[in-house]
């Protein structure tokens, strides 16, 4: 089988063992003449381009198999790229991938060591993900995916929660005390079910019998409450909720935090900012950290980055907002803190997070006010 010349990012050794799904091939550095790789201008990965003045840098891979090539296929394959036939210097004949899209706007000289500490990670994460779709779907399928960013957002996710919650009173359980197992059946779109048997070591040291269950796949999102010290106001949403009708719910507007969904590569903090311009044409400096915490642990995958925001609230009363582009309608309401303190006991504030970061606004509410 022709021998395949690798650039850019599947130089990255991490990479490429995720995408072949072996750690043995064997690699050879080497040139390809006439071509230069560079930055996509603004963004996180390379281009190649015919340059007679360049030599593109990169990797030769030898004794490929039928599944090698269809394994580094799917995975290009969600990037637009096609296999095609060129020499090297010395005459030997390689595969190569070339961008199926030749109007990329070309940036900087590529440089992998850059790339791979700020993007490393991220993209190795996301290849885990990819990788487990192979022979499952339709190279389109992963196509539309990369396009739109959900398996990107959801390995980032899984990023984000390696920066677990200390075990000081809670136990911590080995991953050799845990075996989940993939079942048929299930949904994937923007949001996952995804149906496991769960068996794992009880309390007493015996294991489990195997358990059903199903986990419903979402994001980690930003939750913020802007909070006027001076006014002793705060600020909260109005919008137009699904779910609860669904329940049987005739209450279907919902008073909550601003929220949204944190973008793959984006800080929390970032998304709180982002999110508060949206919806309620606040902007942000310092954010104060009150929880990040799981909703519904018991079937949900959902994460909170909640946060309180120090911010002049005045004006923001009956504002407007949201993203079009998501058929966002949002009202924002500004209201004192004794009024919010009446919403949680009458009950008209049925949001969990928002209620729960109103409690905490009660516990340190003094503090912020004397420091206002």
């Amino acid at each position: 089988m022709t021998p395949l010349f690798i650039y850019g990012t599947l130089c990255h050794l991490p990479l490429l063992h995720v995408v072949l799904g072996r750690t043995d091939v064997k690699t050879r550095a080497d040139t390809l003449p006439d071509h230069g790789v560079y930055w996509v201008k603004d963004e996180a990965f390379p281009m190649i381009e015919r340059d007679v003045n360049k030599s593109a840098q990169g990797l030769v891979l030898h004794d490929l198999s039928e599944t090698d090539i269809a394994r580094l296929n799917f995975y290009e394959s969600g990037f637009d790229y096609d296999l095609k036939h060129v020499d090297l210097a010395d005459g030997t004949a390689v595969q190569v991938y070339f961008p199926q899209k030749l109007d990329y706007p070309k940036g900087a000289d590529w440089n992998i060591s850059d790339w791979a500490k700020i993007h490393g990670d991220l993209v190795v994460e996301t290849a885990q993900l990819v990788m487990g779709y192979f022979n499952k779907v339709g190279e389109k399928y992963m196509s539309e995916n990369n396009q739109n960013g959900i398996t990107q957002s959801r390995a980032w996710n899984r990023i984000l929660a390696r920066d677990t919650a200390p075990t000081d009173l809670r136990r911590n359980v080995p991953e050799a005390d845990m075996t989940i197992t993939p079942r048929d059946g299930g949904f994937d779109g923007f949001f996952q079910l995804k149906p496991v048997t769960l068996k794992h070591r009880k309390l007493n040291g015996d294991w489990s019998p195997e358990m059903p269950r199903e986990v419903f796949i979402g994001y980690d999102a930003a939750l913020v409450l802007p909070y006027d010290p001076v006014r002793d106001q705060v600020l909260m949403v109005e919008q137009l909720r699904l779910a609860p009708k669904l329940r049987g719910d005739l209450g279907v507007s919902l008073l909550e935090p601003i929220a949204g969904m944190v973008d793959a590569s984006e800080a929390p903090e970032t998304a709180a900012r982002r999110e508060a311009e949206e919806e309620a044409g606040l902007t942000l400096t310092d954010l104060e950290l009150i929880t990040r915490s799981y909703p519904a642990p018991g079937y949900v995958t959902e994460f909170h980055h909640c946060y309180l925001a120090l911010a002049s609230l005045e004006g923001r009363d009956g504002h407007i907002g949201g993203a079009v582009e998501e058929n966002e309608d949002i009202r924002v309401h500004v209201l004192s803190f004794d009024r919010a303190m009446q919403l949680c006991d009458s009950g008209e504030i049925n949001v969990g997070p928002l209620f729960m970061m109103l409690m905490w606004l009660a516990r340190h509410r003094d503090r912020l006010r004397a420091t206002a």
